[in-house]
């Protein structure tokens, strides 16, 4: 009969028999030493201890107890931001990547912003810099022309704080929609050609029935993918 030899806990090192078919590369000698070897660095699918997100933001694992959070994973950039600032970040603080790469954790790439609107403001800036050489110009979602950030009405509401229409385009439709009489009136006969935002197919609709969102579409399919996109972005057809 095959005899047990003893061999060492890989956890605890304590002395335990196991007969020669059971000893393997890791040996534990409860279920407690088992489940502390699964976990962390003595996995055998620890891969440093780094994931990536899908959007691209790199996590540390094991790294959010010893920052004080309740979560283990941390994003690293929020790590290298605190340690930078010498302290955690404020409660409603967001990090920004400056060359817009979400993996370039760098110390230079980094911009510690004091809420999520200030935030979303560098990201707009940033592409409008990048498309058009100049951060102080906007594309009117109407008209579709490079204008000038005073073009637009001033919306606190949106991250760069101004309305996603010009301020032309914005009185067209107003004329269009509430000054005149007939509209007011729902004729039947009132009917003005648009132009579909998502495929860009001419189709006629009763002036009242378009300012709904679900309607400014020129049929289902467009619709649907017309998702959340409010009434003022579909072009007026001139």
């Amino acid at each position: 009969m095959t005899s047990k030899k003893a061999v060492a806990c890989q956890i605890c090192g304590s002395r335990v028999l196991r007969f020669p078919s059971q000893v393997r590369a890791r040996v534990f000698c409860s279920r407690a030493c088992a489940g502390r070897g699964q976990r962390g660095s003595l996995s055998p699918t620890w891969k440093g201890g780094r994931s990536v997100h899908p959007e691209g933001y790199i996590y540390i694992g094991s790294a959010g107890r010893a920052h004080g959070r309740l979560s283990r994973n941390i994003a690293e950039h929020i790590v290298v931001a605190e340690r930078a600032l010498g302290k955690r970040l404020p409660p409603k603080a967001e990090v920004h990547h400056f060359n817009r790469d979400t993996s370039d954790n760098q110390p230079r790439n980094l911009v510690i912003c004091q809420n999520r609107l200030y935030h979303e403001l560098l990201e707009c800036r940033t592409d409008r810099l990048r498309e058009f050489g100049n951060p102080n110009v906007k594309r009117c979602v109407a008209c579709r022309e490079v204008l000038p950030l005073d073009s637009f009405h001033i919306n606190t509401k949106r991250a760069d704080g101004r309305q996603k229409m010009c301020k032309a385009c914005i009185k067209r439709r107003n004329d269009l929609f509430y000054n005149n009489p007939e509209v007011a009136a729902r004729k039947p006969e009132e009917l003005v050609g648009f132009i579909c935002p998502m495929c860009g197919k001419e189709f006629v609709r009763h002036i009242m029935a378009i300012r709904r969102a679900h309607r400014a579409t020129c049929g289902r399919s467009c619709g649907s993918r017309y998702g959340k996109i409010r009434s003022e972005d579909f072009v007026v057809h001139r």
